[in-house]
């Protein structure tokens, strides 16, 4: 094939890809145009939804009795949470949740709960099934499509179970764990209040538990009611 036949194959050939291919730039530019639809859910818009964790520590008074630890008697949850945006400085929402409370117990002379014996680690470890209802108030309305800074306030209500976790060293060195399940004591119904302020993906959670975690019956000293701690939100 001499030069000139070349160069004339290759522009031929370079047309024939260069049309179609304005074609089809054309088309998807126009897709976009005509298809696009308004974006209805961000953290900002008429509806959201997203996955949040929690961890933090057992914060109210204890009572004699039923003396913890504190700094060792943690707070953990995981849950989901859906939100409704009915202006900028107002929403509403529910969440459900997964919440994992651990009382580590004071072992002394004046331990009374779940019994008065002295073991070399005890913990009451008290898991909730719970669905709640809050509403928020923002506070910066020019915000854009961010979930900017908020208070919630809400309550929540649920399933719980108790279990009681014991650890001790035996004379020839051995260590028996024992996890004693389906106790009496336990009330199995669960409230509490709840409160929430943060800033984007980050806030700062309390919770009051307005229930017992004792059936009354049993006459036991209750355990601290306040929690607090740290809520990551997992969004983009």
């Amino acid at each position: 094939m001499n030069t000139r036949n070349f160069v004339t194959l290759l522009l031929l050939s370079l047309l024939a890809f260069a049309r179609p291919a304005s074609a089809q730039t054309m088309l998807l530019h126009v897709d976009r145009a005509v298809d696009s639809l308004p974006q209805r859910t961000g953290p900002n818009l008429s509806r959201f939804s997203h996955l949040y964790v929690q961890a933090g520590f057992v914060a109210g008074p204890d009572e004699a009795g039923a003396r913890i630890k504190y700094g060792n008697s943690m707070d953990f949850a995981i849950g989901f949470r859906k939100k409704y945006k009915l202006s900028s400085l107002y929403s509403f929402g529910w969440e459900l949740e997964l919440r994992g409370m651990n009382y580590r117990l004071v072992q002394d002379s004046g331990k009374v709960v779940p019994n008065n014996f002295q073991n070399d680690r005890e913990r009451l470890s008290l898991s909730v099934v719970q669905l709640g209802v809050y509403q928020r108030i923002n506070f910066d309305p020019l915000r854009g499509n961010h979930m900017g800074t908020y208070l919630d306030l809400g309550v929540s209500a649920g399933y719980q179970v108790l279990q009681n976790n014991v650890r001790n060293k035996l004379p020839d060195g051995s260590v028996v764990n024992a996890s004693i399940t389906k106790v009496p004591y336990d009330n199995n119904f669960g409230a509490m209040l709840n409160a929430r302020i943060g800033r984007g993906h980050v806030a700062l959670y309390g919770s009051w538990r307005l229930t017992d975690v004792f059936k009354s019956s049993y006459s036991f000293p209750e355990l601290p009611r306040l929690t607090v701690g740290l809520e990551i939100g997992l969004f983009q």
